[in-house]
């Protein structure tokens, strides 16, 4: 690791040109910047303050990537360093994020202002409605780490009406994500009422024309044992040539225990023929999932679909050796 305060600099340098050169919010401009996470924090800081001081909006922008970053850390144990946490990045977080700010800097700037604003839910509210979905998408998400139970209501007449009324599909689909993350806190979701709000709104969303939406309800309703009659649902899915991509990643995740011989082939001819189609190299707007991880999809699923092979004696006694040992 560099050490001297001039090298530690000039690395910054390196990858901020190396990042500016790359298309924003690419995956290779994220690979690039997240070089940053080996280099010193406060100087981090620093050039991301003096970026989010100019006029430029690609400067901007780069600017709270890199402060988002420094606050937020490379996984869930990084805890965040004072010079990350010190007045004047909060108070830079507080001036930038605001209902007025350009999207593209408000989005990246949000997730910061939650971490140093931990009681804050008010701007999240007020963004619910934003004129932008990518706004809307990130104050929902946001909106839902916050919930407690003093606004749990609130928040789910919220989530419910986004998936009635959302123009954005990408939107809807996440405002579907973030109400079976908020069903999945047992403590949080205690009463009657709000659970069979959840259902219900789950259920409603079994048929939603967005297939976002309808996987998402489909796969929650499932739970954790799918039936036959579940594996036939996938298999309807599965005959549309532009299936969306999530109905091929569960049919891989899930464990078919109850489904005969047929039914598992009825769903292995239809990934075959996805795979045949070239499925995984369709281009879809808004999606993204590569050619690789399609493809890695579709042949998981077809692994965990098929027919398990017969039970011959030499399995069997391996089976029972297994267990002896």
């Amino acid at each position: 690791m560099l050490k001297s305060w001039a090298a530690q600099k000039a690395a910054i340098t390196q990858v901020l040109m190396h990042a500016q050169a790359l298309p924003s919010d690419h995956d290779d401009q994220r690979l690039v910047l997240d070089e940053l996470y080996e280099l010193n924090v406060g100087l981090v800081v620093e050039e991301a303050c003096e970026l989010l001081s100019s006029q430029d909006l690609g400067q901007m922008t780069l600017g709270s990537q890199l402060l988002s970053r420094a606050v937020i850390g490379p996984d869930p144990k990084y805890r965040t360093p004072r010079v990350a946490r010190s007045k004047r990045v909060k108070d830079l977080l507080g001036h930038l994020c605001h209902p007025g700010q350009v999207p593209q800097i408000l989005d990246v700037a949000l997730g910061p202002y939650s971490v140093l604003y931990p009681g804050e839910t008010d701007l999240y509210f007020s963004l619910v409605d934003h004129s932008d979905a990518i706004v809307r998408r990130r104050a929902l998400l946001l909106l839902v780490g916050k919930t407690n139970r003093l606004i749990l209501d609130r928040v789910l007449s919220i989530l419910i009406n986004v998936l009635e009324h959302e123009p954005d599909p990408s939107v809807a689909a996440s405002a579907m994500r973030d109400l079976i993350n908020i069903s999945k806190k047992r403590g949080l979701v205690r009463d009657k009422v709000a659970r069979r709000r959840i259902e219900q709104c789950l259920r409603q969303h079994w048929k939603d024309p967005r297939p976002g939406v309808r996987v998402k309800a489909l796969v929650a309703g499932i739970g954790d044992l799918p039936s036959a009659a579940d594996l036939m649902l996938f298999a309807r899915e599965l005959e549309d040539p532009e299936v969306h991509w999530e109905f091929v990643l569960w049919c891989g995740l899930f464990h078919w225990g109850n489904p005969d011989d047929a039914e598992r082939a009825q769903v292995v001819n239809a990934l075959t023929r996805l795979r045949d189609q070239g499925w995984a190299r369709q281009v879809v707007p808004g999606e993204s999932t590569s050619e690789k991880e399609r493809a890695d999809m579709l042949d998981e699923a077809i692994h965990q679909v098929q027919p398990p092979p017969p039970l011959t004696a030499t399995r069997l006694r391996a089976r029972w050796e297994a267990r002896r040992n």
